[in-house]
């Protein structure tokens, strides 16, 4: 015989089996309704741009009276009754050389077939085409042809002049080195920079049906019609599980178009524009007199997708467009009257099953030192959906901690002291330079993310150019040309000139704390966590700063089902 309190426990928990997720969006699937989150952790990631030194063509260095650069990032070229060249940019190209012209051109207004050239010494080149030099260069030029009138202009973006004849993707001019170096730093961007995160919880089903109408709706505050002058007539326009739409066929009607009917369901929200959502429904058809088995569905009015009716559901891909105010998906019934339920839209790439919509849940993360975080081979605390794990800052709703992995080391400090091993001690045109963090943190791991350089594990003693940390001894090295340092006559010199770059370009460098540091959330935070539950059904975790999670909650029906059947021996 079972024990009743046993029994009485289990039948009382209505948490079920925990159901975990991770990612972002984090899905659960077989949740039950308003369960406790059992866990939430938030980890952080950190950006940073680099090239590979390809791009030989500095289009700012060259800008002047007729090439001008706009604000929005694009570059305009003008022929004038004075000129049609932009200023000279020096280059070092030796004869027999293949280089290559790419740009996104946007607009032009010519009539010369060619809108952009390069000219370089007496040979031009076009966008899209490569040349081989038929002697030593040192400056190129970007011009628009002599055919072209007075006023023609080319808009353009991307331009990028490279060594060798196929195209390569695009990337900014960095002085013909690869970046991040002490003439191009890149900046490091990491989750949460702004100063906090906003973790939203949510059902399935994206929108609310908020009313229906026989006409368009302009916007959610217009009025809403019951007919139309298509023979279409409502049961109402107000929300509804069910509505009935009554179709009487007026002459001339066609069941591909309006003229056999349609109307328009109101949604609470905007959608994300230019992308894909699925939309079901369910339909019972009344009266059907084209003998059809399709219907068009329109969100928002604009392109209209033709879906089948299969047995007795509509599914349809259709995607966002804007426009003016609209918020509504528009249905042509093609002739038929119908009952229409169990509206929904989601995300593509999930279970068509209805889920009613559920109201949103919003807790917002302080993090007033971001969630940085550092690519590493191994022992990450999370891994992305590319494979590549990382270590990174945290956030651990659970426990109520805000863990931070990484520390963040502003290489100008005053108080860091600087020692080098030596001016090209290891290799030509190499100095290395190194600092010991026991101040800051001890380091936990090699790997480093540098503003003024790239992680290298071989920039000790100045052997390679980049950056590195040692675990063992807790420094950080930082090796650089030689070259990029204005004296480097001495190993004081190269100390003092090494603090003047890291100065001016307000260098940092991130790197694995070897003991992680906490701090306790707010009680807000803490009882806004405390405060979310879970929906019945689907429930879906994301938020809008790209972070990896990891989610948990109480499980379905079924699998405690199949814990109380095994307890009970069936």
């Amino acid at each position: 015989m079972m024990d009743s309190l046993l029994l009485y426990k289990i039948l009382k928990n209505r948490t079920g089996a925990e159901i975990s997720a991770s990612g972002n969006p984090a899905i659960m699937s077989d949740t039950l309704k308003n369960n406790p989150m059992n866990e939430m952790k938030v980890f952080g990631w950190s950006k940073q741009e680099s090239t590979t030194g390809a791009n030989l063509l500095d289009i700012d260095s060259m800008l002047n009276e007729f090439l001008v650069k706009n604000n929005d990032g694009t570059y305009s070229i003008l022929k004038t009754e004075t000129g049609r060249f932009s200023k000279s940019f020096p280059v070092n190209l030796t004869a027999g050389t293949v280089v290559r012209f790419d740009a996104n051109v946007i607009d032009y207004n010519g009539t010369y077939n060619l809108p952009l050239q390069l000219s370089i010494n007496y040979q031009t080149i076009s966008a899209g085409t490569a040349i081989t030099l038929d002697g030593d260069v040192s400056e190129v030029t970007i011009y628009q042809d002599a055919k072209n009138d007075v006023g023609t202009y080319t808009k353009f973006k991307n331009a990028i002049l490279s060594i060798g004849r196929t195209q390569i993707p695009y990337e900014p001019y960095t002085g013909g080195k690869p970046s991040p170096n002490p003439d191009y730093p890149q900046q490091i961007v990491s989750a949460g920079n702004s100063g906090n995160i906003e973790v939203n919880v949510r059902g399935k089903n994206l929108v609310d049906v908020y009313g229906y109408s026989a006409n368009d709706i302009p916007n959610p505050e217009a009025e809403r019609a019951l007919f139309n002058t298509y023979g279409t007539t409502l049961s109402t326009t107000e929300k509804t599980d069910k509505l009935i739409v009554h179709q009487e066929i007026i002459d001339g009607a066609t069941a591909d178009n309006y003229t056999s009917g349609y109307f328009c369901i109101g949604i609470n929200r905007k959608l994300e524009t230019e992308k894909d959502y699925i939309i079901t429904f369910n339909i019972n058809v009344i009266q059907n007199p084209f003998s059809v088995s399709t219907v068009f569905v329109l969100l928002n009015g604009i392109e209209a997708y033709k879906a089948e009716v299969i047995g007795d559901k509509v599914t349809v891909k259709a995607r966002c467009e804007e426009y003016r105010e609209r918020q509504y998906v528009e249905i042509r019934n093609c002739g038929m009257s119908l009952e229409i339920s169990n509206f929904m839209i989601t995300e593509e790439n999930e279970s068509t099953i209805y889920e009613p919509y559920y109201e949103p849940q919003t807790i917002p993360i302080s993090t007033p030192t971001g969630l940085p975080a550092i690519p590493v081979d191994s022992d990450g605390n999370y891994t992305d959906a590319n494979g590549q794990q990382w270590i990174a800052d945290y956030v651990d709703l659970k426990r109520g901690k805000y863990v931070q992995n990484i520390c963040d080391l502003p290489l100008k400090d005053i108080n860091l002291k600087w020692y080098t091993w030596g001016v090209n001690a290891n290799a030509d045109n190499g100095t290395g330079f190194y600092v010991f963090t026991t101040e800051y943190a001890r380091v936990g791991n090699a790997k480093v993310l540098a503003t003024i350089c790239r992680y290298n594990i071989g920039a000790w003693g100045g052997r390679e150019i980049g950056c590195s940390a040692s675990v063992d001894n807790s420094y950080i090295t930082v090796s650089l040309h030689t070259s990029d340092l204005d004296d480097a006559s001495d190993n004081k010199k190269a100390i003092e000139s090494f603090k003047k770059i890291v100065d001016q370009t307000d260098a940092h460098v991130l790197y694995v704390r070897a003991e992680p540091i906490e701090r306790d959330l707010t009680p807000e935070e803490i009882q806004a966590y405390k405060n979310l539950v879970t929906y019945a059904g689907t429930t879906i975790v994301e938020n809008g700063a790209e972070c990896y999670m990891e989610v948990s909650a109480g499980g379905g029906d079924s699998l405690r089902a199949k814990k109380l059947a095994l307890i009970l021996g069936d």
